[in-house]
């Protein structure tokens, strides 16, 4: 109130009066006089308007906040530009790193340690075999090998030598998954572990032009056809030659390695990542959680995926920060291995977090070494909230981006549930935007063809602008053309603007805050509302501390989609009349689950996202599913067993929902 006070002193109605009678001499006394009341009683009206409004409440309120997102928004581009500027690639980084930090750790696995000089040693016998091999610069060589240290080494070594490494999920079992994540990645060699080894040879019957190496450190026998490939990298003489000349052939805009999406709704797609792109992930993260050479982080998320293989590892390559690389995620050692290795910072992905929390939540012996901060994406707020008040972890960085994204969301101030935010003052500056969307998620367009902007907590599709003069939204897509064509979306706010399309939804909240609402596809509309798969999906899971997938399912003579829900319960401890109770206390009743399918196990992608296509396929159909199946009855109100009878009554609108 002080200042308010000041601030009205200086509009003193004599001192207005004296300023008007100077600059309008002529101008009567009372004239004069009259005049600056008006004007004094205006600005001062003005001013307490704008004080007493809640924008001017919000700017106060999240201007720390902001402040910090604006400062690190100026050092990412700044970086990137002046890096992309000096043509720097991965290799350069990681040659400056090892002649800063030879002796110094880059990866415990296990019981192994990993200087980052020993990293560059074996890399460097990677690139100088394909290289021996007759590879050039631009082709491609598939990857399939679990997350360990020689994992980064053998990409890392082809890179050097310009090769690009197509990383292929290693949930890819089936032969025509694993074939088309070959042949989409443009390849004609694979390297794998012995462990892969049956259905590599299954995919080379459909492919027998592909070059086979076999990375084997144990006894397993060699498949025909195949190069051994340690006992051959062991023989070359000149494996251990420096590649500097080849490395300094790099550009930054030169392709590094891909990434393939998950392949939650079909066949993945191979994400290209350039050496610039690679550094963006680096850097968004170094910044964001504000990384130092001398943390310890520990990466229990797949090295093929983008949140491992790009944001974890590269804060090792480029930061000479140390990773400790665990190659399959396990809840119950969570806490054991952060102790082992003194690790000051966790990654994390999807359920990791409620699965840590289930793991420990009947032991007395409770993690006596604690981390100061997590990054990743997908926790839900009910897991984030428990996860931080059970283990007392400082700081949570949850953030949102995929990885062909061309922009990202970063929570930095431990926003409960919000995967980023922008200054509600700072639209004109970001390139993202939030549109009206149909329930397939589909852009709604006005009459003049163009998409609307949706108002504050109006759930819509999140959009990010493609520009060539802003290097964080630039979109690279994917190696085949077609796909990346479907990803864009053309004349959306005016003509000839181009945007890429996330295909999901998000809200935003009147601070400015985003929270993730579904994939396009997820949310389905029942009863004329819009059901929300994850808002369901993390309320039941919560409570009934299992594992649940959420989707729509199609009814003869209904609108919509009623909602179905598919619940793991392998002991047999659901109890359907509490489960009903948990719905009605938390849920609206449009979306309460019409169906339950009970499971043993839900289908996901190495990274724990749920792939219901399978089950959206087969519905309620009685005649196909085995499991067991409960429908809710509009009469009694009570969840009872789906039989065939009931199944057909249903399928002839027999009985009405």
């Amino acid at each position: 109130m002080e200042s308010l006070r000041t601030f009205l002193g200086y509009l003193d109605i004599f001192d207005i009066g004296r300023f008007l009678k100077r600059i309008i001499p002529s101008f009567p006394q009372q004239a004069t006089d009259f005049l600056a009341v008006v004007i004094t009683i205006g600005i001062t009206s003005s001013v307490l308007t704008v004080l007493r409004s809640k924008l001017f409440r919000i700017i106060i309120k999240t201007f720390p906040r902001d402040i910090k997102l604006v400062w690190m928004f100026i050092r990412l581009n700044y970086f990137i530009l002046y890096r992309t500027w000096l043509n720097r690639t991965v290799p350069k980084l990681f040659r400056q790193t090892v002649r800063k930090y030879p002796k110094k750790i880059a990866f415990h696995f296990e019981e192994q340690k990993w200087t980052f000089e020993q990293v560059d040693q074996f890399s460097n016998q990677i690139g100088n075999y394909f290289k021996s091999l007759g590879y050039k610069r631009g082709d491609t060589v598939a990857l399939l090998m679990d997350s360990r240290p020689e994992y980064v080494c053998v990409w890392l070594g082809l890179a050097k030598v310009g090769i690009i490494t197509a990383l292929i999920n290693t949930n890819m079992m089936s032969q025509q998954a694993l074939h088309h994540a070959i042949k989409s990645g443009n390849s004609n060699s694979i390297i794998f572990s012995s462990k892969f080894k049956q259905i590599v040879q299954k995919v080379r019957t459909l492919m027998p032009e592909l070059k086979m190496f076999q990375f084997n450190d144990g006894t397993e026998e060699i498949i025909p056809d195949a190069a051994d490939m340690m006992k051959e990298l062991q023989s070359l003489s000149n494996s251990q030659n420096s590649l500097d000349s080849d490395i300094d052939k790099g550009k930054s805009d030169d392709r590094l390695i891909y990434i393939y999406t998950s392949g939650t709704t079909g066949l993945p797609k191979a994400s290209i990542i350039k050496n610039s792109r690679y550094h963006i992930g680096y850097i968004v993260f170094n910044l964001g959680v504000q990384i130092k050479p001398e943390d310890v982080i520990y990466t229990p998320v797949p090295l093929y995926h983008s949140l491992g293989g790009m944001c974890g590892v590269s804060q090792a390559l480029i930061e000479g920060a140390t990773v400790v690389i665990r190659s399959k995620f396990s809840a119950s050692n969570f806490w054991k291995d952060c102790e082992k290795y003194s690790c000051t910072i966790s990654q994390y992905i999807g359920e990791m977090a409620r699965y840590v929390i289930l793991a420990h939540q009947n032991s007395s012996d409770k993690p006596t070494y604690k981390l100061n901060k997590m990054y990743g994406n997908g926790m839900k707020p009910t897991t984030w909230k428990q996860f931080v008040e059970a283990f007392n972890v400082g700081q949570v960085y949850e953030f949102y981006g995929s990885t062909e994204g061309n922009f990202g969301l970063f929570n930095l101030d431990n926003k409960i549930g919000a995967v980023g935010y922008i200054p509600v003052y700072g639209d004109f500056a970001v390139p993202i935007a939030l549109i009206k969307c149909n329930s397939k998620g589909e852009p709604i367009r006005n009459e003049a063809g163009f998409c609307e902007i949706c108002e504050y907590n109006e759930p819509g599709l999140l959009i990010c602008k493609i520009s060539k003069f802003l290097p964080v939204t630039k979109f690279d897509g994917y190696t085949n053309e077609e796909s990346t064509k479907k990803k864009i979306l053309q004349d959306v706010l005016k003509k000839g603007d181009l945007y890429f399309n996330t295909g999901d939804v998000l809200v935003r909240d009147d601070h400015g805050y985003f929270y993730f609402k579904d994939r396009t596809g997820d949310t389905f509309r029942w009863k004329g509302e819009n059901v929300s798969t994850t808002e369901v999906e993390d309320i039941l899971s919560s409570v009934l501390n299992k594992d649940v997938a959420v989707y729509g399912v199609e009814i003869p003579g209904s609108e919509g989609k009623a909602g179905m829900a598919a619940i793991v319960d392998q002991s047999k401890s659901l109890d359907l009349e509490q489960l009903l109770r948990i719905c009605q206390s938390n849920l609206p009743s449009y979306s309460i689950p019409i169906f339950l399918r009970i499971v043993q196990k839900i289908p996901q992608t190495g990274t724990f996202k749920i792939q219901k296509t399978i089950l959206q396929e087969e519905g309620f159909d009685r005649n196909v599913i085995q499991d067991e199946l409960y429908f809710l009855n509009p009469s009694t109100k009570e969840y009872v067993e789906l039989d065939s009878n009931i199944y057909e009554d249903i399928i002839n609108s027999r009985i009405r929902l």
